[in-house]
């Protein structure tokens, strides 16, 4: 509030100074609906902490609000123009933050993707409020059409996902009315934008999207009263709910009204006269009245929080084998001989670390007691890309796998233990494997292991310039010799429990959930020799088969 009130004060002060009633509804975002509606979307982590480009948002938005509520105090031009870039800026960090959590999400739950698309469609609105107070023409646009689209964008565009994506959090829509609520969802994404291409473009183009927006709208305020009753016993907040539905029914009438107009070439109503009572209506019945009911009934947020421990090791151009000696991330003080201390660590209700063949057990708890041999294959539709993949990670030093065609590869390996203070997870260690043949340098992973929800997963990093791929792998049984269930799985993908597995992109940043999936399958054969499968995915295209086997160097040393 501390931040805020400033800028609502220049607000206010901007307003007496100006008669213009478009400018005064811009301003009214600028000082009221946008912070009001932006506190709806606080996202924190798992650990309690809130979002840091979240924080950046409200750090610059006294500034960047004052100053863009001061331009309006000039006639447009470009001093005008600079003084609302600052604004610009703010929505363009929102916008920031809706991207950012969209891509942090392991599930996109259509409540959450709705809140985003509202807080992307602010930065259009903010690139259309300083084209209006530079006063530079856009397409055909009158100077009035250019505001009016800021108006659009600033309200509509960003507070209607929103809201509708509270209803989603508020309810559980997939139970009650999953088809309506996903049609309404469709309807206030794409909306907006399909309404400004009409308005662009075409007439009829324009009357089909309002009524599309318009029957997302209604059906919103349909769904949200009856839910509304359910869960609120405030009188105050019932009547603020009220008031902004009930509001959105005749303000919708008169869109609809005015773009069949406009397809007919018949004039309902003047562009002033739609502002007086469209505009002002929604801005204070629909969206402020109900903004603040959101805000004093404010549901949580659904699906697993973010913060996923990852590494935050990352190479600085080539990585190579000796990049843990090179940037000082060995840690001498401890010995390591497997990529867990403990394979029991992983037990839980539904997976028993016992029921695991021995075998399986001591590789992961003494993985340099082993060799590997392995087979690549990638499949089709990937093997001319796999020639240029090859040549590109033999430069980087990491994940280096051969071309398609190529025979067998025997690794060997290394296992060292990583400074904690380096990688900040709990008792990493690099695995390093190298071509037996060549040396070159294969993979270099840093393991660890994290808990969250009584589940403790696999936590693997591989060090790229600038950030790192994370592998999160859930431990499941499965299938050995003879249909035995003493085999090893380890996945990243979801299953009907959601839980951290995955695969990230990670960086001091934040982490980015990929489009790739991984499945590892451990067994012992009818023969006592230990084989796995590798398999990768990019969305729900296999594009790579490895085939190891992993041998015990006594056994091997034993043949004759």
């Amino acid at each position: 509030m501390k931040r805020v009130l400033p800028a609502f004060v220049m607000v206010v002060f901007v307003i007496f100074f100006t008669n213009d009633l478009v400018e005064q509804l811009l301003l009214w975002a600028i000082g009221v609906t946008v912070p009001l509606t932006l506190c709806l979307t606080e996202t924190r982590n798992r650990l309690g902490q809130i979002d840091r480009v979240y924080q950046w948002c409200w750090r610059s938005y006294p500034w960047c609000a004052g100053l863009g509520a001061a331009s309006f105090l000039l006639p447009k031009g470009n001093l005008a123009g600079l003084l609302s870039v600052p604004w610009l800026v703010f929505t363009v960090v929102v916008a920031v933050y809706g991207c950012k959590r969209l891509l942090e999400r392991i599930r996109h739950a259509l409540e959450e993707l709705a809140m985003d698309c509202g807080l992307l469609y602010l930065a259009i609105g903010g690139g259309w409020l300083v084209a209006s107070r530079f006063g530079m023409p856009v397409l055909h646009f009158s100077e009035e059409i250019v505001a009016l689209t800021g108006i659009h964008f600033h309200y509509s565009a960003f507070v209607v996902p929103i809201f509708v994506g509270l209803l989603g959090r508020a309810v559980d829509w997939r139970a009650q009315f999953p088809l309506r609520y996903r049609l309404m969802s469709v309807g206030v994404i794409t909306g907006p934008m399909l309404v400004a291409m009409g308005i662009t473009f075409s007439t009829v183009l324009e009357f089909v999207a309002v009524v599309w927006f318009v029957g997302a709208l209604l059906l919103y305020t349909a769904l949200l009263l009856p839910v509304v009753w359910k869960r609120e016993q405030r009188g105050g907040i019932r009547a603020l709910f009220l008031l902004s539905s009930v509001t959105i029914w005749g303000t919708m009438a008169l869109s609809v009204i005015y773009s069949l107009g406009r397809m007919m070439q018949i004039s309902f109503f003047t562009i002033e006269e739609m502002v007086l009572l469209h505009g002002i209506a929604n801005a204070f019945g629909f969206v402020t009245a109900g903004a603040w009911a959101w805000c004093a009934s404010l549901p949580p947020a659904c699906g697993l929080p973010s913060g996923i421990p990852h590494s935050l090791l990352a190479g600085k151009g080539r990585i190579g084998a000796d990049i843990l000696t090179r940037l000082g991330w060995i840690d001498e003080a401890r010995c390591v001989r497997g990529l867990v201390d403990d394979f029991a660590v992983f037990a839980r209700p539904d997976f028993d670390p016992d029921a695991v063949h021995p075998s399986i057990r001591s590789f992961y708890e003494d993985t340099l007691a082993y060799r590997l041999e392995a087979k690549v294959e990638w499949q089709k539709g990937f093997r001319r890309f796999s020639a240029w993949y090859s040549r590109l990670t033999g430069r980087i030093g990491q994940c280096h796998l051969p071309p398609a065609g190529e025979k067998v590869t025997e690794m060997n390996s290394r296992l060292v233990a990583v400074k904690e203070v380096c990688d900040r997870r709990v008792a990493p260690r690099a695995w390093v494997r190298t071509h037996a043949g060549t040396g070159r340098t294969v993979f270099v992973a840093v393991y660890s292991i994290h808990t969250f929800a009584e589940e403790t997963y696999m936590n693997i990093a591989l060090p790229f310039p600038g950030g790192n791929l994370t592998g999160v792998l859930r431990l499941e049984h499965g299938t050995g010799a003879k249909g035995k269930s003493d085999g090893l799985v380890l996945t990243s993908i979801q299953g009907v429990k959601p839980g951290d597995q995955g695969l990230y992109w990670t960086s001091r940043w934040g982490l980015v959930v990929l489009p790739l999936r991984e499945r590892f399958h451990v067994w012992v054969d009818e023969e006592g020799r230990m084989q796995a499968e590798h398999e990768m995915w990019i969305w729900k295209w296999r594009f790579l088969h490895i085939h190891y086997q992993l041998i015990r160097e006594e056994a091997a040393q034993g043949k004759p």
